[in-house]
């Protein structure tokens, strides 16, 4: 698959490669783990998202480590551990499979204050690569903002209580703010997506 292929060849220099995915792109992110570990044996896979999370028994099959939730400490002490050569047995809300056994450390608790997560280092990404088309109804480019994380309620159809136990995390209106403008500023975007859960939770 042509698409399969770009991203190899983007790989060729890399040694930590992360995936993270939604069920409905399970198959490719599979697909694609297994092409990239025959054409490049030596790079360590990291999976991590709403599916990892919810199916990591399977999921560990494809990928050397899975990231289970929240991920920006987990993967931030994973990384360090891999490059001290380290296990990373006490490393929580990890599963990985050790002498063909899969291995789940603790979860790892929320981070409580939200604000206190960096801004998404978008100047490493090549953003005209991210068109509104492809997510929404408006045209043009757009970007990705998460207002808070979770939701209380526990509906059927939905994951995020998989995810977030049904407890919701705001960022400040000032913190949110200083993201938009600062995209702005850099990146001369100004049409923003709301990921969030439950955007509308709290007026």
């Amino acid at each position: 698959d042509s698409s399969q292929d770009s991203i190899l060849d983007f790989l060729k220099d890399a040694e930590v490669v992360g995936l993270s995915y939604l069920t409905s792109q399970a198959d490719f992110a599979y697909q694609l783990s297994s092409r990239i570990k025959n054409v490049f044996p030596n790079i360590i896979l990291v999976h991590g998202g709403v599916h990892p999370t919810c199916m990591w028994e399977e999921v560990v099959n494809y990928a050397d480590y899975c990231v289970l939730g929240e991920g920006e400490v987990t993967f931030s002490q994973l990384l360090n551990a891999i490059e001290e050569r380290k296990e990373p047995n006490q490393i929580n809300g990890l599963c990985f499979k050790k002498d063909g056994f899969i291995v789940k450390t603790d979860p790892r608790d929320f981070i409580s204050d939200v604000d206190s997560i960096p801004f998404p280092a978008r100047d490493l990404l090549s953003l005209k690569e991210y068109k509104a088309h492809s997510i929404h109804v408006t045209s043009g480019q757009a970007i990705g903002i998460m207002a808070s994380r979770g939701c209380p309620f526990n509906c059927s159809f939905c994951a995020s209580s998989n995810i977030w136990k049904q407890k919701v995390r705001f960022r400040t209106p000032e913190n949110i703010t200083k993201e938009i403008k600062e995209i702005i500023a850099n990146h001369g975007i100004n049409k923003f997506h709301f990921y969030d859960d439950n955007f509308l939770l709290n007026r």
